[in-house]
């Protein structure tokens, strides 16, 4: 019982004394002291204290470094590298001493060497490592001849060519517990070279590598992550143990040459190598750095490759890019044949801006994201779980990170491929942007989990990252606030701080080509191309935007003021600008503000004229209406918006019915007049409360629309309106009525009259408040029901330029 006590103790020190300089060999007065850390001279187990240099051993976790060698840890005069042999601090484990005779003891004062002090200025010799006298010779043929030597000029027996230019050298020892010395080589002397043991065969991640730098440094390293910020480790703390380790550079080949390997099973050794002729400390993870791995079976010297060069198979991620692809050009080849056909299932609204064919391709991009997550689990860069999960979530980031920037361009975006308004474009961009949050800000909570706030802090294009995504939070929460508390946030203070959200953007393009720098992979390549063709492109259009804005000037402003509600009609002289009917513009007044907001552009009373109609409510219209602003300079920026109103009756579409609300009619001002030019009907339902609004208007809509196909109600005026229609009208045409009508019930009466006149389609514009909205999708379904003949397609223009989930 006692020897199996003993035995471990044994074998303990008995390893402690190959990590410091002679550590067989230290004496104390005539007296070989084995236990180098103890008070007693072998180690017992009734009396396990430390002498002064084991406290100071272990303080310094057992490791010989420059500052115990330097330092006198009994106090004796002389240091504990005089003592023990070392005396210029130069020796690593698995070397020859300096010197191997007149060794005392570091730990009693009582102890002191006889060896004399080195000169001033002397330097030490090369090292040289230990030699085993005897090797077992493997039979003849089992493996490759080696070709390199040791700096002692001992041959290895066996080799295996990891890649060209890289090979790996062993042999085997005889009598050593089967152990082996291991040599790695390559064809040129410049940069640094790894030698490492995996957790996970062909794994960068997690593996323990010894790495021999530019300047012949050795250094023992953990792979603990993927961005090059790697923690040394000692000799003891390395996955496979072994007595030293020296570079060498001979006949021209730069080697790392490896003592006394200690493999669990000789016939599976998994090794990976990395090499780079670019110096250790600028590109040890970078694109001219090359990686690789190899199972071998030392005792018949075959290998198998296990590719941890490429550090992942990119084959998900190509099939996810592929997939985001093909719902881009698919998804917009049957939105242009729709949008040229009656309304069919696919493309029939069922809830919101929601159809079956939009909620198809959101779950097809859900799947490509899903792709992204997965692929890092048949990476070889992932060893576990953790680190798969933060890969995979980056990936699905990067992924989804350029649709909501597609979805923002003003003019030439992909809703115009897709044939959808501009305000359903903001909504698909306000979704994916929810899914980017969502992906981004779980990638960088596993991030600081797994790779730790310190290492993300020392890597330029990990903090850029990390504050891209703060960025973007703080771009979006305004627009967040306003789906919950829409007074709580005005339009002005969205549109500067959403400016964030592009910053964070650019910074997150930054972060992930940083990880391409470290991380060669075509992967990354083809998402930061993605992403970079995004970015590139709305900055390009927002350039051009910027310089096609056109200069204008207020030329007269009409205060239209009544008890219910207050608007403002503007008249802007504007030459060379040109738009399409019910089309819109950013109008900026440097007197009010710098930032530009949406309007309806109206037709003015001559071609250099544009009219905009403004609701007196939010900072922006108040200012107007509280300010002198005629004769006051202004910016228009586009026009932007494509209504379908005129290329659905040049198609499909028999019949226009407008729904409307309030301030809502500025797009049916000039879409009326389209649809007149086309010969097809039109029908209006306008519900508003002031009375001022609908004179202003009355005239416009009267010259082109039947009143037998137009329901106007007065909500918010108690006035009768034969007091006021006719004011300076001859003939007002359009009057509004006293009957109430529900807009489901009027519409379905206007799709009977559809029904009754042979009619089989009509498209519904719809311009209100979101309550209305509900109305007119209410409308369309009881028209569906009571006039099945007559197929029916909901156009919404909202003007909530705030994105909306809906």
């Amino acid at each position: 019982v006692l020897a199996l006590v003993l035995l471990p103790l044994a074998q303990s020190y008995e390893y402690f004394e190959d990590l410091m300089p002679n550590g067989r060999n230290v004496m104390r007065n005539g007296v070989a002291w084995t236990a180098v850390g103890h008070n007693t001279p072998v180690e017992s187990p009734t009396d396990l204290t430390k002498n002064l240099f084991g406290l100071a051993w272990k303080a310094n976790g057992y490791i010989w470094t420059r500052d115990l060698c330097n330092a006198d840890s009994d106090a004796d005069g002389q240091s504990n590298g005089m003592e023990l042999g070392d005396p210029f601090c130069k020796w690593v484990s698995g070397q020859v001493p300096f010197r191997t005779t007149a060794i005392s003891h570091p730990g009693f004062a009582d102890s002191k060497s006889t060896a004399p002090v080195p000169a001033a200025g002397a330097t030490a010799p090369p090292p040289v490592l230990v030699q085993t006298t005897t090797t077992t010779t493997l039979p003849a043929g089992t493996c490759r001849a080696s070709d390199v030597k040791d700096t002692s000029g001992w041959k290895f027996e066996c080799m295996v060519e990891m890649v060209a230019g890289v090979s790996l050298h062993w042999r085997m020892l005889d009598g050593d517990g089967g152990k082996v010395d291991l040599a790695l080589a390559k064809g040129s002397t410049a940069g640094w070279l790894s030698l490492g043991f995996p957790k996970t065969p062909g794994v960068m991640l997690d593996s323990h590598a010894v790495v021999s730098k530019s300047s012949g440094e050795i250094v023992l390293v953990d792979l603990n992550n993927l961005v090059g910020a790697f923690p040394t480790l000692a000799t003891s703390g390395m996955r496979v143990p072994f007595a030293g380790a020296e570079a060498a550079t001979i006949n021209g080949k730069r080697l790392i040459i490896m003592k006394k390997v200690q493999f669990p099973d000789l016939r599976k050794v998994s090794v990976i190598y990395g090499l780079s002729d670019s110096p250790w400390e600028t590109q040890h993870g970078g694109t001219s750095a090359s990686r690789g791995g190899t199972t071998l079976d030392l005792v018949s010297g075959s290998s198998s490759a296990d590719d941890a060069e490429n550090e992942g198979t990119d084959i998900l991620v190509y099939i996810a890019v592929a997939g985001m692809l093909l719902i881009v050009l698919l998804g917009a080849w049957l939105t242009q044949c729709a949008s040229k056909r009656p309304p069919a299932f696919w493309t029939t609204q069922v809830y919101g801006s929601v159809t079956p064919l939009g909620m198809l391709g959101f779950l097809g991009v859900l799947v490509c994201c899903a792709l992204a997550v997965a692929a890092p689990f048949n990476s070889v860069a992932a060893a576990d779980t953790a680190y798969s999960i933060t890969l995979g979530l980056g990936l699905a980031t990067a992924l989804v990170a350029s649709v909501p920037i597609w979805f923002a361009f003003l003019k030439a975006g992909l809703h115009n491929v897709f044939g959808i308004s501009r305000e359903i474009a903001w909504r698909v961009h306000a979704v994916f942007g929810a899914l980017f949050l969502v992906l981004g800000t779980t990638h960088g909570i596993a991030a600081l989990t797994t790779i730790g706030i310190d290492i993300i802090g020392a890597e330029p294009h990990l903090l850029a990252g990390l504050i891209g995504m703060v960025l973007v939070l703080l771009g979006v929460l305004p627009a967040l606030a306003h789906s919950i508390a829409p007074q709580a946030v005005r339009y002005d203070m969205f549109k500067l701080l959403h400016y964030l959200a592009c910053a964070g953007y650019a910074l997150g393009f930054l972060h992930v080509l940083g990880q391409l720098v470290h991380l060669v992979s075509g992967r990354l390549a083809l998402l930061m191309a993605v992403n970079g063709i995004a970015l590139l492109a709305w900055v390009a259009q927002r350039v051009a935007t910027m310089l096609s804005t056109k200069k204008g000037q207020i030329t007269r402003v009409d205060m239209l003021n009544d008890t219910s509600s207050v608007h403002v009609a503007l008249t802007v002289r504007c030459p060379g600008f040109d738009f399409a009917p019910g089309q819109w513009a950013r109008l900026s007044v440097p007197a009010v503000g710098v930032v530009g907001h949406p309007f309806t552009l109206v037709p003015g009373e001559d071609p250099d004229s544009v009219c905009f109609i403004v609701k007196g409510e939010g900072s922006f219209t108040t200012s107007l209406m509280h300010s002198t602003v005629k004769d006051s300079r202004v910016r228009l920026e586009g026009p932007y918006g494509a209504p379908p109103v005129v290329r659905a009756l040049a198609t499909w579409a028999d019949s226009v019915i407008f729904v409307i609300g309030g301030v809502g009619i500025t797009p049916v001002l000039s879409l009326s007049q389209a649809a007149r030019a086309t010969g097809k009907d039109a029908f209006l339902f306008w519900s508003l409360r002031s009375a001022k609004l609908f004179r202003h208007c009355t005239p416009r809509l009267s010259a082109v629309l039947d009143a037998t196909r137009t329901h106007v109600q007065l909500t918010g005026d108690a006035e009768s309106p034969q007091v006021w229609v006719g004011d300076g009208v001859e003939d007002p045409g359009l009057v509004p009525s006293k009957d109430r009508r529900s807009p489901a019930v009027w519409m379905s009466q206007a799709v009977g009259q559809l029904e009754e006149a042979g009619k089989s389609s009509a498209l519904v514009f719809f311009c209100g408040p979101p309550g209305l909205a509900k109305a007119a999708r209410d409308g369309i379904a009881r028209a569906a029901k009571e006039h099945p003949h007559v197929s029916l397609r909901l156009h919404e223009e909202a003007f909530r330029f705030i994105p909306s989930y809906r």
